[in-house]
């Protein structure tokens, strides 16, 4: 053809765009269609006015004549600035509550009101409907999207879809300072019921409830009272608003401690916001007695962790008996703090709390001195799983229980695995303990809300570790679950060493603690017992689909704990470091359940 090819000096090779941004103009694009589509659709018919939530238009300031709830802050116009910004190519896309339909986003926030609020009262008002929560802010009412979808059965999907969604719009929202308070509640939901992810290292809890924790500082949260102090305009201090305030961060503590607990993460030592009046602006405050009693309870469990964490180097030295009564007297006053309500919710509450202190038994050493203490701690165990059982036959408390419960529920089931994987199996009524173990494993089935999410790799972990042969089996061929290697993980060191032994099982990895049994077991070890084969689930000898995909994260971080001198074993009180407001006080301990 006798072309002749030149290359134009002022020639720039455009760069491709790649698959994510592409789906993010598709999205976009998407997403105008149905707010121009939107401004010429009907309005949508409202239901009576004796329903919990009330309807509200097919979108806000889309043109109806509604009036339009008051905004407290600038988080729809930021979102929408963003996306529409030139050149922005990691925005995220402002995802409009037309795209699943009213219908699917009022019957979430029914299911949230009906069935989750309870377990952080006072903070939400049910009589908002939910634009007026979608114009205070995107953030809360995504956040409170996605806890209402995780059970929500007529859209599975709609859970997927709305995480990928919220951790973008949680960044935009705690950082852009204008509207903090809803950020904050926000975090707390995160919190209480996290996105589902399939290892500890993907779970954003921690990062976002550190940022909230500052934001909550940043605005005062913490000192009852002095609002103005940390405003540069006059603020009308209602008692309405000190009071939410005041509980607001009080939730804060609690939540945010708690989900530190729950990874065997330390966790802030933060002053209370009640000040000198701090007990009877609590009592005022309170929305419910139970609440009040789980506060209390969650002083004096912080108070424990905190206090036998520091000593743990007594372990290192001739001390183990004084460790060991340490734990019960932390235990006592558990026990011995007055119940508000004499129902199964509070027991779990009360249970969860001696469970998570007397799990330090494991780390003493001596089998002597050890051994009443973990007989205790698989009775309390099993108790734990039990009333965690009644509350989800009453009240199918699994599907909608916290993280805090579910994780504790786990931490009763890895127990009573470790003890009857251990010379302790004679000592105790092994029937109840396998009983309770697969009901936990039931339990966490019920729970997940994805196929490969924690709870369920939980009660695959379980099973496995159950039905194995190799599972806390020492170098010397005897098996013993009672042995730690994983000991800065406070209480949890119990599940996270857990995971190393299934590792070197089931994940393919090699074991990093160097003193497991790597000889081939002879055939007369398949005499074991067996799970109940009611349950459908693999046995210890056979591989997992991915067993990549089942690793969890196992962050090695060490307590730094002053010195402590030696001391005789009759003063071994004095020289604990004990907080300034513990009582000491020892009643009778209880018996064993």
């Amino acid at each position: 053809m006798n072309l002749q090819c030149i290359i134009a000096k002022k020639f720039k090779k455009s760069q491709r765009q790649t698959k994510a941004q592409l789906v993010r103009e598709n999205n976009r694009l998407r997403d105008l269609l149905h707010e121009s589509s939107s401004e010429i659709s009907p309005p949508i018919q409202k239901r009576s006015q004796n329903d919990r939530i009330p309807v509200f238009p097919a979108a806000a300031g889309a043109g109806s004549n509604a009036s339009t709830p008051e905004r407290s802050g600038t988080d729809v116009d930021l979102l929408r600035q963003i996306t529409n910004s030139a050149g922005s190519d990691c925005s995220p896309t402002v995802l409009m509550p037309e795209r699943f339909g009213w219908e699917k986003i009022e019957s979430c926030f029914s299911l949230f009101f009906q069935h989750y609020e309870k377990f952080i009262p006072g903070i939400f008002k049910s009589d908002m409907s939910p634009s007026q929560y979608y114009e205070k802010s995107p953030f809360l009412f995504w956040s409170l999207v996605s806890v209402g979808a995780r059970k929500y059965s007529e859209d599975p999907l709609l859970l997927e879809v709305v995480t990928k969604y919220v951790m973008d719009v949680a960044v935009l929202s705690l950082y852009s300072m204008s509207n903090a308070l809803p950020a904050i509640q926000a975090v707390l939901l995160l919190c209480l019921w996290p996105l589902p992810v399939n290892t500890t290292v993907k779970d954003p809890s921690h990062a976002l409830a550190g940022a909230a924790m500052q934001l909550a500082v940043q605005n005062g949260l913490h000192i009852y009272g002095h609002q103005q102090d940390f405003y540069r305009e006059n603020v009308e201090c209602r008692y309405a608003d000190k009071k939410f305030r005041a509980l607001l961060w009080i939730h804060c503590v609690t939540v945010f401690q708690s989900t530190s607990m729950c990874d065997g993460l330390p966790f802030w030592a933060i002053p209370d916001s009640c000040s000198r009046d701090k007990n009877r602006v609590t009592q005022e405050i309170a929305p419910v007695p139970s609440w009040l009693y789980r506060y209390t309870l969650h002083k004096i469990q912080m108070s424990a962790l905190t206090t036998i964490s520091r000593n743990l180097e007594l372990l290192d030295s001739d001390d183990e008996p004084s460790f060991d009564a340490f734990i019960n007297v932390f235990d006592s006053q558990i026990v011995s703090t007055a119940l508000q309500e004499q129902r199964d919710c509070i027991y779990l509450t009360q249970t969860c709390a001696r469970l998570s202190t007397r799990a330090f038994h494991f780390f003493v050493e001596s089998d002597q001195l050890k051994k009443p203490g973990i007989l205790q701690v698989f009775a309390i165990a099993c108790r734990l799983i039990d009333l965690y059982a009644s509350l989800d036959a009453s009240e199918n408390f699994a599907s909608y229980s916290c993280h805090y419960f579910a994780r504790m529920m786990l931490l009763a089931a890895y127990c009573i695995l470790r003890i009857t994987k251990s010379d302790l199996r004679n000592c105790i009524d092994l029937q109840r303990g396998e009983a309770s173990f697969f009901r936990a494993v039931n339990l966490a089935k019920r729970r997940s809300t994805q196929p490969c999410d924690l709870d369920s790799r939980n009660a695959l972990i379980l099973t496995q570790l159950w039905t194995s042969h190799r599972a806390f089996r020492q170098k010397d061929g005897t098996l013993n679950g009672l042995h730690l290697h994983v000991r800065s993980r406070l209480s949890m060191s119990v599940i996270f060493d857990c995971f190393w032994w299934w590792r070197a099982e089931f994940g393919g990895q090699y074991f990093p603690y160097g003193d497991r049994d790597e000889r081939e077991l002879p055939s007369a070890e398949a005499t074991e017992p067996a799970p109940s084969p009611a349950l459908n689930w693999p046995s210890g000898g056979e591989e997992l689909h991915d067993p990549s995909s089942c690793q969890l994260s196992d962050l090695d971080l060490q307590f730094s704990a002053e010195d402590i001198e030696d001391f005789p074993d009759w003063e071994w009180a004095a020289a604990f470091k004990l907080p300034d407001d513990i009582d000491m006080s020892l009643p009778d301990l209880p018996d064993l359940e």
